[in-house]
Parts: structure tokens; C-alpha cells; sequence
């Protein structure tokens, strides 16, 4: 039933009454109005009465064409709750069914309106008008749900159209500098450039055989600092821009600070004149500047957050962004919290702060002004790597990259491309023969991710099944013998799909750890996390049944014992950061270390029987390694420098369980350019 449908506007739930016409609800003998969205949330689990309403489907109906966060539909619950008077603990009108959704649990009664008495003629026309008047209501509250649409007071400009990677764009405090970093096709250093963005010219400033980039001017513009990070260094360096752009290139260059090694996310910011933000992996840092008698930074820096994968900065204030909860943080210059922004939007990849402005990018890009959604514009020609704000002007300017991210196969003398260049192949797995593999391409028309089955030395590639959606599960596995697939969604569920007969099942719901093959690949062990407690299980394939189980193998214990490792999966919690603290303990070459840790959050390694595989990555160098166990030795397979990093995502590495069958997830022919997106009207 919807709001257009309803027989009667007046419904009584348990001690309340629902006026959907004039949007009130009478409880404890008082009126009070209710917000659009809380009836369209009543409407629909009146609707389903007794049945629960799966989030998404909640989501998709409350707010269609809009990308929201589950934290909305969460606030949307608890207001209305306290408008009808319902206890979240005693849940005596809607329930919350854990997992799933809501459930609307008390007796919905539609009553009889007052009018009932009139003749029949005159019950058609009340009738007739109730619907005319429900279906102006719905039409009201559909406007009020439709998203105002940005891109009428946007007008977007691509201002470079060279082939390769511009990336790391900042502006300088007066808007007419913009300085970035340029890496051409076919070359593996990043050179460091900037642009006069009143003459529309462009000055390349460094082009050495390192890797310049992240370029960012100080808040008086006399000085231009950026990143050196190369396989055998890495410092934050500054170059003197007092005088006219085209000598900057003749400024002698000096070092401010060193920065980590090892680096694979990078930023800098320079708010105050005695003060530089920079980014590295996941952590913000603090320096204190001093220029008497030549331009340094102190010693020591601070590391003021962690956990922080996009950061963006103003004169005053630092704001981060932590994308595996969707949280939008505003933070001061040591760190300290001052507030968690709310916001609309689910899965945010990026973001740009200036004052009281915030700009979010998921799969739309959204406009916030003094923490409220002012609306958002579509994404075209590309994904969005890179957003950054002209604070002189409020110019936004996106680095938008396209790219192919394909499966390669890897021996010792060729890299060779398996399949075509076309789709978006993510998640690849090899069965522990070695005779097939197994990979997922992501349909963007319907927003799924598919699964897809091809034989080694076949060109033939088999269709199994379409995913109820394009997220990437961290878990995909062939069983020991072949037959069956397992993927996971450590936070959601596991599912497994019969090869045979393309029949997929969901083995359990809920949040997984240890998850990994029976010895004889009969069933699947895993434990299952409720309330803050861990229960083992095991799934039987032959029953297709679950039932508790003692056994519970940890990481380490699989690591050593050499007829466990081919029964390990990806389904352990912090699988790649573990793995790669195990290979930095037994990796003794001083390049190699500090690359270690930081590389697998971009190729998460992969355990076979004999060894392990995994990247590294030292500047723009990209090397694949194979460590053995017995021995204890490792040595480089082969050079993927020609191959992009992941712009957005982890790729893959994976192998037979002899590994003599080794593919790579690898992103090939990325191009990348920066686009200018300048406001026409006022908001």
C-alpha cells in the first residue's frame, strides 16, 4: 500500500492516530505535525505490516535517486519513534530486526471517516477526492524527497588534455597559480608543474629523474613546497617563488624534512605561514616551520590523527574523512575533535572543505553550505581520483581518470594479458590446480558485480551469476577440489556457489573471522562474531547445514604448518596487514622493509603451500616478489612499473597452490586530467 493507495487517511496504531492529509499524528489527545519523510517511513512499514523492510529497500524508497548514508535512515527511525511515543527499548510499535531492517509489529486499523453517514453519491466524491488529494500529497512529498540538482549553476572546463597522469592539484592563496603533477605516458616519474590560470600556460617547474609531486605554495606565495618520493628517498622539499613563474624553475631547491618511506597516499597542505599538514597513508602530520636563515622543519613532527584516508584542510581547520564509516570529522590543528558533520551520503570517496563549505564525492557529487545539503551533480567522463577548492573563488577543481583494470598473467619472462581490456576485473582467484580461475567485472548499468569462470588454457570464458551488488566481497576462494566458490562479506555474510549448477546460497549472516577450508574440502570452518562474542562454526557442503563447531585455527598457525596454507582464505580479519608484518620480519633488505606494509594495502599478498606472493612498491618502482618458507628466501619475479597503481581500490594477487600459476589484478593505461567546475549562478 503507499500514500496514494491508503483507503482512508486516518489509521490508528495502537494509541495513536495518523492523519497522512494533513501530515499529524494525534497522541495522548494532542496533534502534532510530522515531518514528510517520518509518514513516508510509516506509510511503508504500514504497507508490509508485520512483514520486516530490508534497509536498502527502506533507503531507495525514502529517498530515490539520492545517495544517503544508513546513519540517515538510522536518525530517520529514532525521530520517528519519538513522534508516535515508542520506546526503542521496548520496540512496541516498530521493531528493529538485527541485520535486516524494521518491522512494523503493532495493529494498523484504517478507520472510518467521519463522512460515512452521507449518501452514497456523496461517499464517491469525498472518496474521489480523498485520492485526488493523496495523490497531491504524494506528488508533494516526492518534491520534497527530489535532490535540487547542481548542475544548472555549474559549468565544467577541462583544462588539460595531455596523455598521461595529472594529478595532486592545489591552489595558491590568490587563485591564479595552480600547481600539479604530470606523468606522461610510458614514464614512471611524476614531473611537477604549474599553471598560470589567467594566461592558461603552463611552466614545468621540476623534471628530474625523481618523482616531484604535491605541490603546494605557502599562504604569503613566496614559497612552493612539494614531495621527492623515489625508490630511495623520500623528503618534503621547497623551492623560492618570490620572483616571476618563468625563473621558477631556476630556484635553487633545499630539503625541509624527511617524510616515510614507502608512501602510496600522499598530501600536503600549508595553512599558516610557521605551520605544514601533511598526509602520509593513513596518518596526519604536524610540522612547525622556521626560516631563519634558510627554510626547515623541526625534527620531530607530530602525528596528530590516525586512521584518516582522505584529509582536506583550511586556513583554521582540518577536515577527514574515514571512508569504512562513512564519518566526516572537523578536527583543530592538533587534532582534537570539534564536531562529526552529519551528511546525506553513502560510500563518500573524497572530499574539499573552505570554511563553511564541504564538497563530498561518492558516486555523485554533493554541496554542503553551513552543514546543510544544498544538492549534487552528477559524475561523467570518469571516476573522480582528486577534488581540491579555488579559495579565492570557490572553483572546484577534479583530476578524472580513466583506466582498465585488467587480469595479467606472471611468470619470470612475459607478463600476458588473459581476457579483454574492456571490463573491470577485480577479485581474481586461481583453484588450488591451477587448471581454472575465477573473477568478478563490475556491471556499472546495473550495478552489480558479476561472476565469471574461464579454464587456464582456454579463451572461453563461462557466465556464473550476478551479485546483489558491485561491492567487492574480501573473500573469494575455489574449494580444494574445484567445485564450489566462496565469497564473503566479512561484515554482512558468506555465500557459496555450486560451479555445476550456478546455484548460489547464502551460508550465514552476520560478522565473520577465521574463515577457511575443511582439510579435505568438505565444508568451511569460520567464526562468527555476535555481540562482542565469537562462535565457531562449520558449514557442511554435503548437507548444506551449519552447526557449532570447537575448531578454530588462528593465522599464524596456518602461516607455519605448510598442509594448512592452501586451506587458508582472504576471510581473516586484517589478512593483508598481518601477512605483511610476517614478511617484514623475515625481509632483511633495507629497500625492501619499509615498502612492505604500505604496499599490501595497495596488492594484498597472496599464501600458497611453498611461499608467498607479494608487491612492492618504492616510488614509482613496481616489483613482484616471491618469499618460500623453507628457505626463507625471497627474490623479484618480475618489474610491473609499467602498470598504474590502483587509483581506488586493492587489486589482487593470487596463484595455484604449487604456485606455478601466478595472475595479478593490474591497472593498465590510466589517463587522468583536471577538470575545473566554476559556479555560474549563485546557490
Amino acid at each position: 500500500m503507499s500514500l496514494t493507495s491508503l483507503p482512508n487517511s486516518l489509521i490508528q496504531i495502537d494509541k495513536i492516530l495518523v492523519d497522512f492529509s494533513a501530515m499529524r499524528i494525534k497522541r495522548a489527545g494532542t496533534w502534532h505535525k510530522v515531518e514528510s519523510k517520518q509518514l513516508i517511513l510509516l506509510a511503508l512499514l504500514i504497507e508490509q505490516q508485520g512483514q520486516a523492510i530490508s534497509r536498502d529497500e527502506l533507503l531507495d524508497k525514502i529517498w530515490p535517486n539520492v545517495i544517503v548514508s544508513d546513519n540517515s535512515l538510522s536518525k530517520l527511525v529514532t525521530q520517528l519513534r519519538k513522534t508516535i511515543g515508542d520506546d526503542r527499548n521496548d520496540q512496541g510499535i516498530i521493531r528493529t530486526v538485527p541485520r535486516v531492517g524494521y518491522q512494523l509489529i503493532a495493529t494498523a486499523t484504517h478507520l472510518e471517516h467521519k463522512a460515512a453517514s452521507f449518501k452514497q453519491q456523496n461517499v464517491a466524491i469525498v472518496g474521489a477526492l480523498c485520492l485526488m488529494l493523496g495523490g497531491l500529497f504524494s506528488l508533494l512529498l516526492s518534491h520534497l524527497s527530489k535532490p535540487y540538482a547542481l548542475g544548472d549553476d555549474y559549468t565544467e572546463r577541462r583544462i588539460t588534455q595531455r596523455g598521461g597522469v595529472e594529478q595532486g592539484a592545489s591552489f595558491s592563496n590568490d587563485g591564479r597559480y595552480m600547481v600539479f603533477n604530470y606523468r606522461a605516458i610510458g614514464k614512471s616519474n611524476t614531473d611537477l608543474a604549474v599553471m598560470d590560470l589567467q594566461q592558461h600556460i603552463s611552466h614545468v617547474i621540476k623534471n628530474a629523474n625523481y618523482s616531484e609531486q604535491r605541490g603546494v605554495f605557502s599562504p604569503d606565495q613566496k614559497w612552493l613546497a612539494y614531495i621527492r618520493n623515489d625508490a630511495l628517498q623520500c623528503n618534503i622539499r621547497v623551492i623560492s617563488t618570490a620572483s616571476a613563474i618563468e625563473t621558477w624553475r631556476l630556484s635553487l631547491d633545499s630539503k625541509l624534512a624527511d617524510c616515510p618511506s614507502g608512501l602510496h597516499k600522499m598530501a600536503l597542505s600549508w595553512p599558516q605561514d610557521n605551520l605544514l599538514i601533511a598526509h602520509f597513508n593513513h596518518s596526519v602530520v604536524r610540522y612547525s616551520l622556521n626560516f631563519e636563515p634558510f627554510p626547515r622543519a623541526d625534527d620531530s613532527p607530530n602525528v596528530i590523527v590516525e586512521n584518516v584516508d582522505e584529509l582536506s584542510v583550511t586556513n583554521n581547520q582540518l577536515f577527514t574523512l574515514n571512508t569504512e564509516t562513512n564519518t566526516v570529522e572537523k578536527r583543530d590543528f592538533h587534532g582534537k575533535l570539534l564536531t562529526t558533520l552529519s551528511h546525506e551520503e553513502r560510500g563518500i570517496k573524497k572530499l574539499a572543505a573552505d570554511n563553511n563549505t564541504l564538497w563530498l564525492v561518492s558516486n555523485k557529487l554533493a554541496f554542503y553550505k553551513h552543514n546543510k545539503r544544498i544538492g549534487a551533480m552528477n559524475i561523467e567522463g570518469g571516476d573522480i581520483d582528486e577534488i581540491s577548492i579555488n579559495r579565492k573563488n570557490g572553483d572546484i577543481l577534479l583530476s578524472k581518470s580513466q583506466s582498465n583494470t585488467g587480469l595479467f598473467s606472471i611468470s619470470s619472462n612475459r607478463v600476458e594479458q588473459l581476457g579483454s581490456s574492456m571490463n573491470a576485473v577485480r577479485a581474481p582467484v586461481v583453484s588450488h590446480t591451477g587448471n581454472k580461475y575465477a573473477f568478478l567485472t563490475l556491471n556499472k548499468r546495473s550495478n552489480k558485480a558479476d561472476v565469471w569462470l574461464s579454464h587456464v588454457n582456454s579463451d572461453s570464458v563461462q557466465f556464473i551469476t550476478s551479485l546483489s551488488n558491485s561491492n567487492v566481497p574480501e573473500l573469494m576462494s575455489f574449494s580444494p577440489n574445484g567445485n564450489f566458490l566462496l565469497l564473503g562479506y566479512l561484515d554482512s555474510h558468506l555465500s557459496l556457489i555450486d560451479l555445476t549448477t550456478k546455484n548460489s546460497i547464502t551460508m550465514a549472516q552476520g560478522q565473520f573471522d577465521n574463515v577457511y577450508w575443511q582439510k579435505e574440502g568438505d565444508g568451511v570452518f569460520y567464526a562468527k562474531n555476535d555481540d562482542n562474542s565469537s562462535n565457531n562454526w562449520y558449514f557442511d557442503l554435503s548437507t548444506g547445514l551449519a552447526q557449532p563447531n570447537a575448531q578454530t585455527l588462528a593465522l599464524d598457525f596456518m602461516l607455519a604448518n605448510k598442509e594448512y596454507r592452501t586451506l587458508m582464505t582472504t576471510g581473516f580479519r586484517n589478512y593483508a596487514n598481518h601477512v605483511a608484518k610476517y614478511l617484514a620480519e623475515r625481509v632483511f633488505d633495507p629497500l625492501l622493509i619499509d615498502n612492505i606494509l604500505p604496499s599490501s594495502q595497495l596488492f594484498t599478498p597472496y599464501v600458497y603451500r611453498d611461499g608467498i606472493y607479494f608487491m612492492v612498491k618504492k616510488g614509482e618502482t613496481l616489483l613482484l616478489f616471491n618469499y618460500q618458507f623453507e628457505s626463507q628466501e625471497y627474490h623479484e619475479v618480475t618489474d610491473l612499473s609499467q602498470f598504474s597503481n590502483a587509483p581506488n581500490h586493492t587489486l589482487t594477487i593470487t596463484s595455484s597452490h604449487d604456485g606455478e600459476v601466478v595472475l595479478v589484478n593490474l591497472v593498465d593505461n590510466l589517463q587522468s586530467d583536471l577538470v575545473l567546475i566554476s559556479k555560474t549562478t549563485a546557490n
